[in-house]
């Protein structure tokens, strides 16, 4: 809409131009070179102003503004005929098209040649005021004409970028947010089908036992799918310990739990319970652990999670830090940060994130879990 404004202004001022060669009545050869001269400077005009011309124009700008100028001119010096602003066009392309500060001097000595031209011409005072005022006021009026459609138009360009860049955004959310929620699920499910697999047929209660908590898990990934879908992923640091031991005592890692962090803002909750899933996964997937720390607990005005274990290997997975990266990405969109330690044979990692008004701890709500050998 805003080059549609523009190229109907443009057409306003064109036939503006032929009305005041009408009124000076040239005859002949007078006319003829008079109205090339307006249908040239319009014709240039457009093709500075389209925005389809951009990279050519400003190739041959400099030899199309010199070309535009000249028309204008050219009845001046042929046959001392002047109207109104028939410097405007040629103007209003130096600032256009011409680099600063040379476009405004160029645009200094085109109104100056205006100003000698209606001298020249002997034009009354009025005439000459109003060819030099009314030339300097169409040429600003252009300018800001086609600046403002150029700057719409960069407008819906960067709006229709932002757009797509949360598209992929979300995207990316999407992938995590499925990495996050069913890596640990899918890790226990063959974590536990093994063990049934290895009881069977020696021990068939156990192993039955194995199989119910296998659809159990099961159901919780199908459940975590659906809400992720529905982007109704609210999980629980506390909840997330507890099903944390339970997988770690499955396969037989001593597990140290203290959850004392007191109730915390939904997304924080979110994203420190999504810090223990992948903290898990990443142990059982890539590590040879036998004993496990899990500490939640409040720093100051920030809430801290840490995950330790003692299962380093010399070569780790060249994998285990895409989960970890993800994870990080999570914890910065809460203000958080994610560090990891190795030393010797522990492996550590530390999430920390401001509390934004968590609801201070209370031993109802922020409970110690004792450590329990399995």
């Amino acid at each position: 809409m805003p080059g549609r404004i523009v190229f109907l202004v443009l057409w306003g001022y064109f036939f503006l131009q032929l009305l005041n060669v009408y009124y000076i009545r040239p005859h002949s050869t007078r006319l003829f070179v008079c109205l090339v001269s307006v249908i040239g400077i319009f014709a240039l005009q457009l093709f500075h102003c389209a925005r389809r011309t951009r990279s050519v124009r400003a190739r041959y700008a400099w030899l199309t503004v010199p070309v535009q100028v000249i028309l204008a001119f050219l009845p001046v010096v042929l046959y001392h005929l002047v109207w109104g602003s028939f410097s405007a066009f040629p103007a209003a392309s130096t600032l256009l098209l011409l680099p600063a500060p040379e476009s405004w001097t160029v645009f200094g000595a085109i109104v100056g040649g205006t100003i000698a031209a209606v001298i020249g011409t002997s034009q009354t005072y009025s005439s000459a005021t109003y060819i030099v005022i009314s030339g300097i006021l169409t040429a600003l009026i252009v300018v800001a004409l086609v600046r403002l459609a150029d700057l719409v138009a960069s407008l819906h360009a960067a709006r229709a970028e932002r757009a797509r860049l949360a598209v992929e955004e979300e995207r990316l959310r999407f992938a995590r947010d499925l990495h996050d929620l069913l890596g640990g699920s899918f890790s226990a499910i063959l974590l536990k089908g093994q063990l049934a697999q290895s009881m069977l047929p020696d021990r068939p209660e156990q192993a039955r036992e194995q199989l119910d908590t296998l659809l159990r898990l099961s159901r919780q990934a199908l459940t975590d799918v659906r809400s992720t879908a529905r982007s109704y992923r609210d999980l629980s640091v506390a909840v997330e310990a507890s099903a944390a031991r339970t997988v770690l005592a499955a396969a037989e890692i001593e597990a140290s739990v203290l959850v004392s962090a007191g109730r915390l803002p939904r997304e924080l909750d979110t994203v420190l319970a999504t810090a223990i899933r992948e903290g898990v996964t990443n142990l059982l997937q890539h590590s040879a652990a036998r004993r496990c720390q899990i500490e939640a607990t409040r720093d100051g005005a920030n809430v801290r999670l840490m995950i330790r274990n003692d299962g380093v290997r010399p070569a780790p997975n060249a994998d285990d830090g895409a989960g970890l990266s993800a994870l990080a990405a999570r914890l910065a969109g809460v203000g958080g940060t994610l560090t990891t330690a190795r030393s010797g044979e522990w492996f550590q990692v530390v999430a920390t994130a401001p509390l934004d008004g968590a609801v201070p701890a209370t031993p109802e709500i922020g409970a110690v879990v004792a450590p329990a050998v399995y």
